[in-house]
């Protein structure tokens, strides 16, 4: 409906000399808004115009936000946004991998409320737009820009190096290097310092991977996360421990006052410069509590408790100082305090409630003993270490012992004017200031020999060793080496048996004489169990190295040799007429032809041969080529009565005899 000029009169409005591309205009809702955009050129005679119009209810457009906020964690993404315009109440969220092509959409979200997204790709990235939900005030809610948000941060920093530095006057420098994983992009570094009573807390951001802090002698907690556009990593920790007391002897005197106070004295040239300070006590395994305050003229204070101390347990005391002179509360950690004092002091000191430990003897002599032992722990001491003290005594005098006392630093005594091969019991205390603790069980410790028996012990040793290297080096000896092969040849192997190197030898036949009536006679008195025939295979064959000689088989023998024993039994009697000769060399110098058997039991063999025909020597004939092969008949030596029941494996010379061997069993 077209308004008359009297009621459009007032809403025409002119905004002159607009330079830039836009420009903020008044509107009226009830009515409708024509616009008239002229560009005038600056020689005034060209112009161009624009014409827009529209209803304001539908012109309305709600400007996208910036202010949103995510957060990636565990395959989470979390999403929160705001918006200026009070009209905004609702919003929603699209998003997708990265390069992706298809969006998805969340429902609505309310206003200032983070809306979470799962079941993410960690180490992928998404790109995200936000939306606001149009209604009658917002007619218009264009999409963002998109949001790129990174990969998650997965891994912790690792930590590779921590160097604490003293710098002198109570501060330390503290230097921290880490390094993140490469597969990780991150924007940058954050570490939070704390200091382990909680008294204040700093963060430092940093994009390189290392930081240097100057600290005081407090403890002090420290945690490093990297962070991209998408959120935070798992947090790495580290701690810096407080100053121990190896450079703060006589620093701090702390006296308890009560049981809800304790008074602290102090160097007092330090009150020409500080005013502030703050002091921190605990006990081994506890957070530390801190106390600040502010003192002008005086070197001492007393500090309140709330907690009372405990009574038996070492607390440790620092007292640091402060250049604010405004106010005492610590405001920064880096470079702004530093520590002045440090003492342990007990509430209450009690005697050890337990002995030290693993008595032992480090060296021993003949008059005197080196003892060690484990200390006490710290929690069993219940005051102020002071020393030891020794017990020692014979151990059938235990009543009777002596004394020794030790300082608190040494693990070790030595006990002097001991007897010689002689046990002592040996047994330790500690004492505190509020006196002497358990003793230990008792440990026995013996002397050593006099030391004529050491040395006596010492010169058989090095004669022993002496007499082992003159063997060792003669053992290179060609004459060693020669005795060796001769008398105790190597085993297993038999050809290097005596025995068996003088058959592979060239020795002179010998031919045995006749047996007389009285050799039978005199082995039908004996007890032998077996008549041994031994002969050469061949009169043809020489006799020589290359061809020893043989046992003849059983099947070989005359029947004019073997008689038969069956028809004979009762008689009790063996008849052989055999006709040999021999050589005019005694016997028992003589090798006889022994089988080819174990090199060992040949050797017993040969011994038995040699024992039973040594008292029968004969002359040779002068033409050794044309003499019958030799036939050497070998009765067993008697064997006691009492040795009949012996068994027949169990005689060993029988059994090393080869096959060959023929062996005549008879009955007497």
């Amino acid at each position: 409906m077209p308004l008359s000029y009297r009621k459009t009169r007032g809403l025409c409005k002119k905004y002159p000399n607009i330079s830039g591309t836009f420009s903020y205009i008044t509107i009226y809702r009830r009515y409708n808004i024509t616009a008239y955009v002229v560009d005038t050129s600056n020689d005034g005679r060209n112009c161009t115009k624009a014409i827009f119009s529209g209803d304001p209810k539908n012109l309305i457009r709600c400007a996208p936000t910036k202010d949103v906020h995510f957060r990636r964690y565990l395959r989470q993404l979390e999403i929160t946004a705001s918006w200026k315009e009070p009209s905004v109440t609702y919003y929603v969220v699209q998003y997708r991998e990265r390069n992706s092509l298809l969006w998805s959409k969340s429902a609505e979200i309310l206003i200032k409320k983070s809306w979470t997204l799962g079941n993410l790709t960690a180490s992928l990235s998404y790109e995200v737009q936000i939306q606001c939900v149009t209604n009658n005030q917002c007619s218009q809610c264009p999409w963002s820009e998109t949001f790129l948000i990174p990969p998650e941060l997965t891994a912790r920093p690792v930590i590779e190096k921590l160097d604490v530095i003293p710098q002198g006057k109570g501060k330390r420098l503290v230097v921290v290097q880490w390094k993140l994983d490469s597969t990780e992009e991150a924007d940058g570094y954050q570490m939070t310092i704390t200091k382990a009573s909680g008294e204040r807390t700093q963060r430092v951001n940093t994009t390189l991977p290392w930081i240097r802090i100057i600290l005081s002698g407090s403890a002090f907690n420290i945690s490093i996360i990297a962070f991209n556009g998408a959120g935070t990593s798992p947090a790495v920790p580290a701690g810096v421990p407080p100053v121990d007391g190896s450079d703060w002897a006589d620093t701090l005197n702390v006296t308890l006052v009560s049981e809800t106070g304790f008074t602290i004295v102090w160097n007092s040239s330090l009150t020409k410069s500080f005013w502030c300070y703050s002091v921190e006590w605990w006990r081994m395994g506890e957070i530390p509590l801190s106390h600040s305050f502010y003192q002008r003229k005086e070197n001492s204070a007393t500090i309140p408790l709330k907690v009372p101390l405990q009574p038996y347990k070492r607390y440790t005391f620092l007292l640091h100082v402060r250049p604010d002179k405004d106010t005492c509360n610590l405001k920064s950690i880096n470079n702004s305090e530093s520590t002045c004092g440090r003492a342990e002091a007990y509430a209450t000191e009690g005697t050890p409630i337990s002995a030290p430990l693993n008595i032992t003897a480090l060296r021993v002599t003949t008059n005197s003993l080196v003892i060690e032992w484990t200390s006490i722990p710290e929690e069993d001491l219940r005051g102020f270490l002071l020393g030891y003290k020794i017990y020692y005594s014979e151990a059938s005098q235990e009543n009777r012992s002596s004394t020794v006392t030790v300082g608190p630093r040494g693990n070790t005594r030595r006990l002097p004017n001991l007897k010689a091969r002689t046990v002592y019991s040996v047994s330790i205390s500690a004492f505190t200031a509020a006196g002497e603790g358990v003793r230990s069980s008792p440990v026995y410790l013996k002397t050593k020999l006099p030391g004529d028996w050491n040395v006596i012990g010492a010169t058989v040793g090095v004669t022993g060793g002496i007499i082992f290297l003159f063997l060792l080096a003669h053992s290179c000896n060609p004459l060693f080496h020669r005795a060796k092969a001769l008398f105790w040849p190597s085993i297993p192997n038999p050809g290097n048996s005596n025995a068996i190197q003088k058959i592979d030898g060239i020795f002179d036949q010998e031919v045995l004489e006749p047996i007389i009536e009285g050799t039978t006679a005199q082995g039908k008195e004996s007890d032998a169990s077996s008549l041994i025939i031994i002969e050469d295979r061949g009169a043809s064959e020489p006799t020589s190295a290359s061809s020893p000689l043989l046992l003849q088989e059983v099947e070989d023998l005359s029947p004019a040799v073997l008689p038969k024993e069956e028809n004979e039994a009762s008689s009790r009697e063996l008849k052989l007429n055999l006709t040999l000769t021999t050589n005019t060399h005694d016997l028992r110098s003589t090798t006889p032809a022994p089988c080819a058997s174990d090199y060992t039991t040949m050797e017993l063999f040969q011994q038995a041969t040699a024992l039973r025909t040594a008292n029968h020597p004969s002359t040779a004939p002068a033409d050794m080529d044309q003499q019958p092969p030799p036939l050497l008949l070998v009765v067993q030596a008697s064997q006691p009565k009492d040795a009949a029941q012996i068994k027949e494996e169990k005689d060993y010379i029988q059994q090393s005899l080869c096959p060959n061997v023929v062996r005549i069993p008879h009955q007497w």
